[in-house]
């Protein structure tokens, strides 16, 4: 029997390598952990701590605001009560194509329309108000709502699949000449 082939120098090297970078990735992610945990320890401690981990926090999606299905829109819409439609979509997507008798409100500023448009008295004057927004999935319409059922305007629902179900139902849209 022959005594076993020695390994090549280079596959010791690759091998070394391999060992380093592996103990680099690990050395990296030890510091990312600690430097995290170091992070909310000292956000906990501070006066006013950035509320990171609540419902509340940056970046959180807001709570589902109640929605109004097709049906219950379209029996609204013929129904005599005072209809507010708010369109929280961008002044663009409004200017494109809206409801007739909608108001734009912008959601990314949402409080200085509030305040530009005198809303509150608006908003009270109605009897029901339907938000419109790009989508269903629109965390916008669901901001705005909380900030108006803050603002104790409890008649609010969002437009159920949102501007792309309203126009696919046959809605009527007013369309600015391009």
């Amino acid at each position: 029997m022959s005594p076993p082939a020695a390994a090549s120098p280079g596959l010791l090297i690759r091998a070394q390598e391999t060992s380093t970078w592996r103990a680099e990735c690990l050395r990296a992610l030890a510091v990312l952990a600690f430097a995290g945990a170091l992070g909310l320890v000292v956000n906990r401690l501070i006066d006013k701590p950035v509320p990171l981990l609540s419902a509340n926090g940056p970046g959180a999606l807001p709570e589902r605001a109640t929605r109004i299905s097709l049906p219950a829109f379209t029996t609204l819409l013929s129904s005599q009560k005072a209809l507010l439609l708010l369109d929280v979509r961008t002044p663009a997507a409004f200017n494109r194509e809206h409801a007739p008798g909608a108001l734009n409100a912008p959601s990314d500023n949402f409080a200085a329309h509030y305040q530009e448009l005198s809303l509150s008295a608006i908003l009270q004057a109605a009897e029901e108000v339907v938000l419109l927004c790009e989508s269903d999935d629109c965390p916008s319409a669901d901001r705005v709502a909380r900030f108006l059922r803050d603002l104790k305007h409890e008649n609010v629902r969002v437009f159920e699949g949102g501007w792309g179900a309203y126009v696919k139902a046959g809605l009527q849209v007013e369309r600015t000449a391009p």
